[in-house]
């Protein structure tokens, strides 16, 4: 009786390690397919949502030169009565159609123009590295790298609001939500999506 109790107890010791072993590499495998799983649907969503703007994008560019000449324009530069405008002071540094307003980012402000080229709202962002990023009603502004971003349009600011971690990309839809690209500290990254009200729906890690 005491050789068939040695033995079992010296069986489950040989087994335990194995055992153990095993459990590690359950727990390893488990993990490397949860960061594979969370990088790629970060790439996917982002895919998504830049592809949706690039279309509206497109879109309102088309319906911006249809809107100013009168006719359809596939290719050439728009023009109207009331452009060139004359910027004092100031550095061009990136043009976008918003809706049917066309965005202008200089060195410190960020101005909206119709289609006569008169202001319709202007701000100064004080952004280290603003990036605009047009939906077919509203533009988001972040600051690459920093916390803060804002909603504006022709009409005026409707939302300023920073994030937790650094933003790494931005993108806002033709119905105004918008999504953000932040960093983790445990994770390549996550995405954060807000409503046309600024209300967070959907967080992804």
């Amino acid at each position: 009786m005491v050789v068939q109790t040695a033995k079992f107890f010296r069986n489950r010791e040989e087994k335990n390690p194995y055992d153990f072993a095993a459990y590690r590499r359950n727990l390893k495998i488990k993990k490397i397919q949860r960061i594979i799983l969370t990088v790629m649907s970060l790439v996917i969503i982002l895919l998504m949502v830049i592809l949706g703007i690039y279309l509206n994008r497109n879109y309102d560019v088309n319906d911006l030169a249809q809107n100013l000449t009168g006719n359809k324009v596939e290719t050439g530069t728009v023009q109207s009565s009331g452009f060139p405008v004359s910027l004092v002071g100031e550095v061009p540094q990136e043009l976008v159609v918003s809706g049917n307003s066309l965005v202008l980012r200089t060195t410190d402000e960020i101005i909206f123009f119709d289609s006569s080229g008169n202001t319709q709202h202007s701000f100064t962002h004080r952004f280290t590295n603003p990036v605009m990023k047009p939906g077919s009603s509203r533009l988001l502004t972040y600051d690459r790298g920093g916390y803060s971003y804002r909603i504006d349009s022709s009409s005026g600011l409707h939302y300023t609001g920073r994030t937790e971690s650094t933003i790494l990309t931005g993108a806002i839809s033709g119905r105004g939500s918008y999504a953000l690209a932040v960093s983790e500290t445990r994770y390549a990254g996550s995405v954060i999506v807000n409503s046309r009200t600024n209300e967070e729906i959907l967080r992804w890690y």
